[in-house]
């Protein structure tokens, strides 16, 4: 299914079941220049990574984004209950993935 909007920028891709990388697949959906776009790609990097989390650097290099943005949204994720950091380390929290 396809959908567009009022740009012509397609918002939904593919079947509902397919997988995809979550770093770039999300670029091809949302803005990645709006703070939304932003966010939604920090948790898509995230997604699946609750054994292997990522650290603020890793983050950093993998999204193309400052330093200072991840750190800020991460912290917003964190007192939203979404994310949790364990060391120096980020994931998703449980009440996000339940």
């Amino acid at each position: 299914m396809e959908i567009t909007d009022d740009k012509g920028r397609k918002l939904l891709l593919d079947e509902p079941n397919q997988q995809h990388e979550p770093l770039e697949d999300v670029n091809k959906v949302v803005d990645s220049t709006s703070y939304l776009g932003k966010v939604v790609l920090l948790v898509e990097g995230l997604a699946g990574r609750e054994y292997e989390p990522m650290t603020l650097d890793e983050m950093t290099k993998k999204s193309g984004f400052d330093k200072a943005s991840v750190l800020r949204i991460l912290q917003g994720l964190e007192a939203l209950g979404w994310a949790e950091q364990k060391e120096k380390s980020w994931r998703l929290a449980p009440r996000l993935i339940r």
